[in-house]
Order: structure tokens, then sequence, then C-alpha cells
């Protein structure tokens, strides 16, 4: 409850509680550090990954947030098997972990798979960013109309997400 409020910190220390009651509670780790992601603390966030991949190496969740931080670091390389685990990480995270994969194929030269992956990542684009990625790649590619096409889909939701971020603003002052 307390993640969906963006209340990242409150959440962190309920799971901290959960963790100390019951050490070996995996969930209340990968809850730990979703919210430690979330909240931008890298160092708690692989902690607790460590945690969940040294007890569970398969555990999907923790794959894909592992190899994010990996692609964060332009480490694209050692992310690629983290990642591909994280292709059976749950529905809602499938889109962020395509959008992973597609860094690390468009950083190996691998433009067609590069744009595979990124067009299977659109369902999650909220604010315009995988498909101006999406747009960068087909014109990497020498397709300049779908990049074209490809831009002015990022354009468009990037003002429905600044547009709802706004009326957000107003409406919780």
């Amino acid at each position: 409850m307390l993640r969906g409020k963006g209340d990242f910190s409150e959440g962190a220390a309920e799971y901290r509680k959960a963790i100390a009651l019951k050490p070996e509670f995996l969930a209340a780790h990968m809850g730990l550090a979703r919210d430690l992601y979330s909240d931008d603390n890298r160092e708690g966030t692989e902690h607790e990954l460590q945690y969940v991949l040294n007890a569970n190496p398969s555990d999907p969740e923790a794959n894909y947030l592992t190899g994010e931080i990996l692609v964060s670091r332009q480490q694209f390389a050692e992310a690629l098997p983290l990642l591909l685990k994280g292709l059976h990480a749950a529905p809602e995270e499938l889109p962020h972990v395509h959008a992973s994969l597609s860094k690390v194929y468009a950083d190996r030269g691998e433009l067609a798979r590069a744009i595979a992956e990124i067009k299977q990542a659109l369902p999650g684009d909220v604010d315009g960013s995988y498909h101006y990625r999406l747009g960068r790649l087909y014109f990497q590619a020498g397709d300049r109309s779908a990049s074209a096409q490809a831009m002015q889909q990022s354009a468009k939701l990037h003002r429905q997400n600044d547009a709802s971020t706004s009326l957000e603003d107003e409406q919780c002052c």
C-alpha cells in the first residue's frame, strides 16, 4: 500500500520489520529491493537482490532488477543472461525487461534484435521514452519513415504524460 502511494522509505521500513520477524521470507526481501530501487538506493537494492538470488538463482524478478542495474552501468554483457531469465517475470514487468534487452542488443550492434525487443516493450510506454528509443533505432537502421512515426507517437505520449502529471499536481494541492 505504501509503495502504491510512492512512500518507498516507509514501505522499506515495513519490509524490514517483516524480515526481522522472518529473515528467510524471500518475498519481503524482494519487496524491500523494489522499494530501495524506486528510492534510488542501489547499494541496498543490490544487497537484497543478492540475498534473493543466493536463495533462488532463477527468480525472474531478482534477475531482471539485477540486469537493469547492470544495464544502467553499461555492463551489457553481464546483464544479458539475467535479463533473459527475467523474461519469466510477471506480465507487468515484461515491457521493462524487453526495453532493457533492447539496450543490450543495441550495444552489441544487433539493431534488428534491439528493434524487436523495444517493440515488445511499447505496451508499457507511459511517457513516450520507449517510442523515442524505437525511433532512434529505426533512424540508425536507416528507416526514416518508421523513425518519424515512432517519434510522433513518442511526442504524443510525452504530452499526455505531462498533462496527466500537471493534473495530478493540481489535485494534490
